[in-house]
């Protein structure tokens, strides 16, 4: 019943230069009741994600990729891409998924080094608007702290990343919806100008990574409310 109402569901296709075997794609899940606060993915997790791509998913998307400050908050899972141990970790858990015939992406977020724009969850839902007097030193940090995940990632065989921008959360959430964007210079006001810090993070990452690098964008669904 499922192949005959998407006929495609089980054809490769392509997207540049990368295959994918078919359209099932692993949605972004942290897993964190299989982790013990590790900065680095747990046997148990590998395990979780390896049957998900030898259950034949085209793609696996993979979350916890902790922008500086590394901490974990006891909820969400913290991998540490800054220290060569965990990173021996993220590239053995890309190789596992590759073998089972599937492609490997992580979800990023950015952070800056100044503590105010920081990226810790909690503080980035209490802050009511922190992008309101951003400077553009800041956005340009920002930008280049996706760009660096990735090219992490990407040097640890991953074939993509998923830059995450929803429920006004993250920074670039926050920028793109106009409950949250009330700024008044060209980085606000309308969809184009909300749309211009977003695009400059892949601007950077792509400047990093090249174009045959994949990303993809994670979104809200828009709610009936304007200003949402």
């Amino acid at each position: 019943m499922m192949l005959k109402r998407y006929p495609c569901l089980l054809s490769p296709f392509k997207v540049g230069k990368t295959v994918f075997r078919n359209r099932l794609f692993s949605a972004p899940m942290g897993l964190r009741a299989l982790q013990g606060g590790e900065p680095f993915p747990t046997g148990a997790i590998m395990e979780t994600f390896a049957n998900r791509a030898r259950g034949g998913a085209a793609m696996v998307t993979l979350t916890g990729i902790s922008p500086l400050p590394v901490v974990s908050d006891g909820e969400h899972i913290s991998y540490d891409i800054y220290t060569a141990h965990s990173r021996h970790y993220l590239a053995q858990l890309a190789e596992i998924i590759h073998f089972h015939g599937a492609k490997a992406s992580m979800e990023i977020n950015g952070a800056s080094k100044n503590p105010e724009y920081s990226f810790i969850p909690r503080k980035a839902v209490e802050l009511a608007n922190p992008i309101l007097e951003m400077p553009e030193d800041i956005m340009e940090e920002l930008a280049e702290s996706y760009a660096y995940q990735s090219g992490v990632l990407q040097d640890l065989g991953y074939d993509m990343v998923m830059v995450h921008m929803a429920y006004r959360i993250t920074f670039g959430a926050k920028f793109l919806s106009p409950a949250t964007n009330k700024r008044t210079d060209k980085y606000g006001g309308s969809v184009e100008n909300r749309a211009r810090f977003p695009l400059m993070v892949f601007d950077h990452i792509r400047q990093r990574c090249g174009r045959d690098f994949l990303i993809e964008l994670r979104m809200r669904v828009p709610s009936r409310s304007p200003t949402e």
